[in-house]
């Protein structure tokens, strides 16, 4: 309105001549840039309305698909949470709130650690893998229900991607593991009986190889924790080093309790024994990396081992282990014969093999545990 009663008075000066045309310009000029703001403003409120309802609608798309997965997967048989990066639980199935007996609870926000009364991220927490890799992680776990019932759990967590490439959080699957576990205690116990068989059958040949072998199994034992081996290491090692010459149940028992030195061609008879038992056992799944380490015991550093005269690094550093340990202990027990060396003599002559018959690191090693133990 005032901008009319402005104008009105304005042309009534013109036309009265009472106003320059320079003046005239600069008014009609002023007048088109209002009117062509007033124009842009309204075009931009138009654009703006118009993306209000495509974000809008969006979201609805986005909540609608989001809740429909949700009601797709919390109805079938599948334990689930959608996880943070900060650990805090977005989502989370009935199914695993069932299987973890923390149904009825409000969990949602709270950190996964807490809810199971953790305190802390769990060790080897495949959730802050897959953040760091960006890859399927895998783990499986002891888990205490609510319940306080022990069970075992498998974690399958899996990144999800935003639109713009990032990980935005993890959807982690949940399976009971707890058969699966049962079934493998009861196949390692079983294990185990077969290798405590196979040694009393090698020591019924040759009660020098039987209680060789278990001493054997001790000093390479101690040397692989001294070197920093896990737990499964540690095992596998033992499990070689029990199972070392299993091979000589291949090899004719005259030889194996001859009381004076081998021929040579009595000496390659021998030499057959960790091919045989990398034989016998390599096709047991749960064994390979044991008969790897059986095949390679009498290899040398030198590469003038046998049976494929590997050398340096081509051999496992269990494998390394082995050999000063089987040398060590043989050279330090009584043989048919000969009389056991002093431990000073022994020591001596594993020096002298170092970075030729033995790994140095792994002599060093030995001579650390010896000294622990006296």
């Amino acid at each position: 309105m005032i901008f009319f009663e402005i104008s009105s008075s304005i042309f009534k000066d013109i036309i009265n001549h009472q106003v320059n045309w320079f003046t005239v310009v600069h008014i009609v000029g002023f007048i088109l840039l209002l009117i062509s703001v007033d124009k842009i403003r309204r075009g931009h409120i138009r654009q703006l309305s118009e993306l209000k309802k495509e974000i809008d609608s969006t979201e609805r798309n986005y909540t609608e698909k989001s809740n429909a997965l949700t009601a797709l997967l919390n109805n079938i048989p599948c334990a689930f949470a959608t996880i943070n990066a900060d650990y805090s639980i977005r989502s989370v199935s009935a199914e695993l709130m069932n299987f973890t007996g923390i149904i009825g609870k409000d969990i949602l926000g709270e950190k996964c650690f807490d809810v199971f009364d953790v305190g802390k991220k769990c060790p080897n927490c495949p959730v802050e893998r897959a953040f760091e890799f960006g890859k399927i992680q895998q783990n499986v776990k002891k888990l205490m229900t609510s319940k306080d019932k022990e069970i075992y759990i498998e974690q399958i967590a899996i990144p999800i991607l935003d639109s713009e490439g990032e990980i935005e959080y993890v959807f982690e699957v949940v399976v009971d593991a707890t058969e699966k576990m049962e079934l493998q205690r009861q196949h390692d116990h079983l294990l185990i009986q077969t290798i405590t068989a196979l040694v009393n059958l090698i020591e019924s040949r040759d009660q020098y190889t039987g209680s060789h072998s278990n001493h054997v199994r001790d000093i390479a034992v101690e040397i692989g924790k001294e070197l920093g081996f896990d737990p499964k290491r540690l095992e596998e090692l033992s499990f070689a080093a029990v199972l070392h010459d299993i091979g000589k149940i291949g090899s004719p028992e005259h030889l194996l309790n001859k009381p004076g030195r081998l021929t040579d061609e009595e000496y390659e008879i021998i030499k057959e024994h960790p091919a045989i038992g990398y034989k016998a056992l390599h096709n047991v799944d749960s064994l390979k990396q044991v008969a790897d380490i059986i095949l390679d015991h009498h290899e040398r550093v030198d590469g003038n081992g046998y049976p494929a005269g590997k050398k340096a690094e081509e051999i496992s550093l269990s494998a390394r282990i082995l050999n000063v340990a089987d040398v060590y202990e043989a050279i330090t027990a009584d043989r048919i014969y000969r009389k056991a060396m002093t431990e000073e003599a022994a020591i001596n002559i594993m020096n002298d093999g170092r970075g030729t018959q033995f790994d140095a690191v792994v002599v060093d090693a030995l001579i650390k545990v010896i000294s622990r133990q006296n």
